[in-house]
């Protein structure tokens, strides 16, 4: 067992890799009475095609997701959700591009849960019939988001920003694509990606190290865990955009913009780096508080303000900015205005060092949740860093840094647009 300490915050959590194989990371808050724990899969919407055990299997768009509905059912018909209900505990799963997580928060009841997130998670149950039956479920869950506003506007612009990889595909697939789905697929792809050496435990809040492992230690002792060779295969990806721009008409009040920048993917030794002070110089050109944001919003650009966000993997990396505006080509044209303003004339010490305080504060400030804690225990592992670095990092973060990053970035022959339009106006 390894403790890994941080002496700003006077505390630490431990590290333990089980006989299987199954990283488990308990960060112990005895001052807190909640415990939020979260199992997590190396595996997101990002992997389609992959080797198990040298048997090459390609999946359709939305395996992970469906795969990550599929587990909350075991082969008596129990439905995990009650089992958490009964103790008094509030459990929940998600699938991200590269990630597929299950997670619990209690105050009472974290024992069973924890046993039960296990015993869930490690005893995969397909049928035919539970599969059609999820698939008419998932099929109507794609249809309500294809009319969301939000997320058609994001999905139209990763189709236009990537021309080969996953990440132009929703999370959820297409219902076309779910209906490829079969119980092999979904035994082969639990196999591959389900491998306790490709998954972590992290557990926080108010309870010991100790406990964590023994109810560990006697879940895995129920199951034959098996170990499985994986190859993911990955497809080309070209430099290029797919395309420009894309508008859809949509039953909204006014017009949306995201106008979003691919870009080229940090490696595995610079991302964690990298993206902290993306995140810091994403914030000094377009923060709540920087010149651009209060043009806008004062120049009645944007009617609720401006969004700034990026997606980075392990292979994709892309900057998006969006917002609401009766003018979305005038907004779109100021934004790329004051990145080429930006980057002509250098980022501002004082905004940089205000943005920097900010953001260090934020991370800081998670030390206190104890959802923040499990959650970015789960995302530093699969970067291969400890959770502390994100302090260490952005504190070692220069001016000098952001502005090398910047001079990488924003190509307008790398840029694309997607537009949401009320259905009048198209």
């Amino acid at each position: 067992m390894e403790h890994i300490e941080n002496e700003r915050l006077r505390e630490g959590y431990y590290k333990t890799v089980m006989e299987n194989g199954l990283t488990v990371l308990v960060y112990p808050m005895r001052h807190k009475t909640a415990v939020y724990a979260v199992l997590a899969s190396g595996v997101g919407s990002d992997t389609l095609d992959f080797a198990v055990d040298g048997k090459e299997v390609s999946a359709p768009a939305g395996m992970a997701h469906f795969l990550e509905h599929k587990m909350f059912e075991n082969e008596d018909g129990i439905d995990a959700f009650e089992l958490f209900a009964r103790v008094g505990a509030s459990a929940n799963a998600f699938t991200s591009f590269d990630k597929t997580c299950y997670l619990f928060e209690a105050s009472l009841g974290a024992e069973q849960s924890l046993e039960a997130i296990l015993g869930f998670v490690g005893a995969p149950y397909f049928t035919k019939e539970t599969v059609a039956k999820e698939q008419g479920i998932i099929g109507q869950e794609i249809k309500m988001y294809l009319d969301h506003p939000g997320f058609r506007l994001v999905f139209s612009l990763l189709e236009l920003l990537y021309q080969n990889h996953p990440l132009r595909n929703d999370i959820a697939g297409t219902v076309e694509s779910i209906a490829q789905i079969t119980p092999q697929l979904l035994y082969d792809f639990y196999d591959a990606f389900y491998n306790p050496s490709n998954m972590v435990l992290a557990v926080s809040g108010n309870i010991t190290t100790e406990r964590v492992l023994e109810i560990c230690r006697d879940e895995f002792a129920k199951k034959d865990w098996k170990r499985h060779e994986t190859e993911v295969i990955r497809a080309s990806e070209q430099d290029k955009t797919a395309g420009e721009r894309v508008t859809t008409a949509m039953a909204i009040s006014s017009p949306q913009f995201c106008l979003g920048f691919k870009e080229k993917p940090f490696t595995k030794e610079e991302r964690v780096k990298k993206e902290l002070t993306l995140e810091i110089m994403i914030d000094v050109i377009a923060g709540e508080t920087s010149g651009l944001y209060r043009s806008l919003y004062d120049e009645g650009l944007v009617n609720s303000g401006l969004s700034a966000e990026t997606l980075s993997g392990r292979d994709y990396l892309c900057v998006m900015f969006s917002g609401e505006s009766e003018d979305p080509e005038k907004a779109v044209e100021e934004i790329k205005r004051e990145i080429k303003r930006v980057k002509a004339t250098g980022i501002d010490e004082e905004r940089f060092l205000e943005c920097k305080r900010a953001f260090l504060g934020e991370v800081i400030s998670e030390f206190e949740d104890v959802g923040a804690v499990a959650t970015n225990l789960v995302i530093s592992h699969f970067k291969g860093a400890d959770i502390y670095d994100m302090i260490k990092l952005t504190e070692s973060i220069k001016i000098e840094d952001a502005a090398a990053l910047l001079s990488e970035m924003f190509r307008e022959s790398h840029a694309a647009l997607s537009i949401l339009v009320p259905n009048e106006k198209h």
